[in-house]
């Protein structure tokens, strides 16, 4: 009887200890989020440049906009652009009822015909980003949408960004482990946004007021692309008793 006491003691001695052993050799880990910014000059932008034409006549209002939007082209090309900088992102055609009076005071219904055009324009030097603007609105655009500035140099920049970003998760996790009273173990996991993120510095976008010199045409000035780049590292932990090989 003491005998096969003493062995379902053991026995529970040796259940109980497989945990604690799995334990020691998986001692936890250390999420740390690492991210760092490089500034570029921008040195080109995409310009968004629309014609907008209305008309009872659907026919009409198309053929009016192609007419105006082939000259908006030629004037772009005439200052350097290239075909494949010269894109049409958006067509449109749509109908709606203008309500207005007659003479007598009666409610008319017009039936109005809209036709909408989006060009986008990759201008290569940001320096003439004013001059293609000037040049498609005199040539008869009637609606900017925006203009955004590139950098030629981000994905070198995002490689540097990201290095530092690593960089900036190692010092954050050996910091954080010394002062938790743990050692810093192995990388387990790393995991990157899908995508490099890029965004305009607006500090000094735009010239001053006092200084602007309205008759030489639409001043565009350029600020910083901000590139940043993020990580995730996923390390393991090991308590600082911890035997070695544990």
């Amino acid at each position: 009887m003491k005998k096969i006491s003493f062995l379902i003691f053991c026995l529970c001695v040796l259940i109980l200890a497989g945990p604690m052993n799995a334990l020691g050799e998986n001692p936890g880990e250390m999420t740390v989020n690492g991210s760092a910014s490089v500034a570029l000059a921008a040195d080109g932008c995409v310009l968004r440049l629309g014609v907008e034409t209305e008309n009872t006549d659907v026919a009409a209002a198309q053929r009016e906009n192609a007419r105006i939007m082939d000259n908006v082209i030629a004037a772009l090309r005439d200052l350097g652009a290239v075909e494949d900088d010269l894109v049409t992102t958006e067509l449109n055609v749509y109908s709606y009822t203008r309500y207005d009076t007659d003479e007598n005071g009666r409610e008319k219904r017009t039936d109005v015909y809209h036709v909408g055009n989006t060009l986008l324009v990759t201008i290569r030097d940001v320096k003439r980003a004013g001059e293609m603007i000037d040049a498609g609105v005199s040539s008869g655009a009637n609606q900017l949408y925006g203009l955004t500035f590139t950098a030629s140099g981000s994905a070198e920049a995002y490689d540097r960004a990201l290095e530092a970003a690593c960089a900036d998760a190692f010092r954050k996790a050996k910091v954080t482990a010394a002062a938790c009273g743990v050692k810093l173990g192995a990388v387990k996991e790393i995991r990157l946004p899908d995508i490099a993120q890029a965004s305009p510095d607006s500090r000094g976008l735009y010239k001053s007021e006092a200084n602007a010199d309205t008759a030489a045409g639409t001043y565009v000035k350029s600020g910083d692309i901000i590139v940043r780049a993020d990580i995730e590292i996923v390390f393991s932990i090991i308590p600082e008793d911890a035997a070695p090989g544990t």
